[in-house]
């Protein structure tokens, strides 16, 4: 079986309805990926908790770094 020939939702397991009230048929993680479009990677736990992590992660160093030039700042009144 040739995989490139299929459609990409065929690929990755979910099914097209036709009729939007087929929708409510399918599984809570198909309709996720049907109507998330660009963002259908959320769709998937893993990848939720590393941007998760990386969203914390980001603003905690901006936290830190902010916090680390106050206490210059206090420390010595100067800004440079």
């Amino acid at each position: 079986m040739d995989l490139t020939k299929l459609p990409y939702h065929e690929l990755i397991g979910i099914r097209r309805a036709e009729d939007p009230a087929a929708l409510l048929f399918l599984h809570d993680e198909e309709r996720l990926h049907n109507h998330l479009g660009t963002f259908h990677a959320f769709g998937h736990q893993n990848f939720r908790r590393l941007w998760l992590s990386n969203l914390v992660s980001s603003m905690s160093q901006t936290m830190q770094m902010t916090l680390l030039v106050w206490f210059v700042l206090e420390r010595t009144d100067s800004p440079f």
